[in-house]
């Protein structure tokens, strides 16, 4: 007696997504220089390039805006503040707009408090 056979032949398919991918803010320092007194800095960001995000290099410096310079945005409200350019220390600092806004009126609102204190 033939048994009928059936074979299956079985296809893996490994495939890796990034929870997120580039809908998050992405920011990594490449380097960090001082040249003839203009502090920069080299930054990766993920930048739209026709139908595609993809990472990229640019040069900015202190108090550029993300959001214009990449035009996306997700990098709403971040700013560039200070850079560090030293042998062995190199950072920059990513600052939020907002928070900026929000401390430059509440230290407003301290000045006018001690003026009518004072007064």
């Amino acid at each position: 007696m033939l048994m009928n056979a059936v074979w299956f032949k079985q296809i893996e398919v490994a495939s890796l997504e990034v929870d997120g991918g580039y809908n998050k803010p992405y920011v990594k320092l490449i380097e960090a220089k001082n040249t003839r007194g203009s502090i920069t800095a080299k930054i990766e960001l993920h930048i739209h390039s026709g139908k595609n995000i993809t990472p990229e290099i640019i040069t900015i410096e202190d108090g550029d805006d993300l959001e214009q310079i990449v035009n996306r945005a997700i990098y709403q409200n971040m700013q560039i503040g200070t850079i560090t350019c030293g042998k062995d220390n190199q950072s920059i600092e990513v600052k939020s707009r907002v928070q900026m806004q929000f401390f430059t009126r509440m230290m407003q609102l301290v000045a006018w408090t001690q003026t009518s204190l004072n007064a």
